[in-house]
């Protein structure tokens, strides 16, 4: 009897510890993202979209393969999707489109969750190229993130009035090659000395923005992890559209803490 007895809350022992295991699979990222978000040194908005991304793909992968806590599973993943699902339709996710969405839903489709992750060096392109997304979806993604740099480089560009001096020197190309073709009054070709000699005026087209393309790609095939910043001369747009990205917080947990500090100090004794 006794040896029965033992035998019993031996295998509930068990499977509690196994439900223990379980439930700490489900939480270990939710932790390290707490433990990082509430750091002393808050992370940059760079830090979002991976770690929404390696947390709803981690959910993902558990749910087939838990008994005890899928419950907890479909809970946590519902409510992730509920939240930052613009930003997982945005990087190609599958997702069930029954479930309700929050406010932030539209929100977090904003481009910045995007592109940041490309400006910090420890991140770059290599939060999309791990085995998370297929390999179809994984290409579709880099080349959208590569462009939205271009495009916010161009922009930046555009302010410093880099295109306004191109689009006139065209404006004056154009108008000189115009003086050169136009006919003579009389509606007639003009007589030339020596007409079988074409006058051919070819315009060269110049790609005025490749030194951005050429940057975008020194930067992502780089090996020095500071590069971005040690080298601001190198990196001149991308290091300008970093300073504007990533000094944007993750979280407000950083001003929260102000705010608590604030009221102890201010609290009446």
């Amino acid at each position: 009897m006794l040896v029965s007895i033992k035998r019993k809350d031996l295998c509930l022992l068990t499977e509690d510890y196994q439900m223990l295991n379980k439930l700490l699979a489900l939480l270990t990222l939710f932790e390290d993202v707490t433990t990082i978000t509430q750091a002393e040194y808050t992370p940059s908005i760079a830090f979002v979209a991976p770690a929404v991304l390696a947390i709803c793909f981690d959910l993902m992968n558990e749910q087939p393969n838990i008994t005890y806590t899928s419950s907890l599973c479909n809970t946590l993943l519902n409510l992730l999707i509920s939240r930052f699902g613009g930003l997982l339709e945005e990087l190609g996710v599958t997702m069930d489109k029954s479930i309700e969405r929050k406010i932030s839903y539209e929100l977090y489709r904003d481009q910045v969750f995007i592109y940041s992750p490309f400006l910090d060096s420890k991140l770059e392109l290599n939060w999309i190229t791990e085995p998370y997304l297929p390999s179809e979806t994984k290409s579709i993604v880099c080349e959208k993130i590569k462009k939205l740099i271009y495009d916010h480089c161009v922009t930046l560009e555009h302010n410093n009035g880099l295109i306004c001096s191109y689009e006139t020197q065209a404006a004056d190309d154009e108008e000189q090659s115009a003086i050169v073709t136009t006919p003579s009054s009389s509606g007639k070709k003009r007589k030339t000395l020596f007409h079988y000699i074409e006058c051919k005026t070819t315009k060269k087209k110049v790609d005025n923005f490749g030194f951005l393309k050429d940057q975008i790609l020194s930067y992502l095939h780089g090996d020095d992890t500071d590069s971005f910043f040690t080298k601001s001369i190198e990196y001149k747009i991308l290091n300008k559209l970093g300073k504007k990205a990533l000094t944007v917080p993750a979280t407000s947990s950083s001003v929260e803490r102000v705010y608590s500090q604030s009221g102890y100090i201010f609290q009446q004794q």
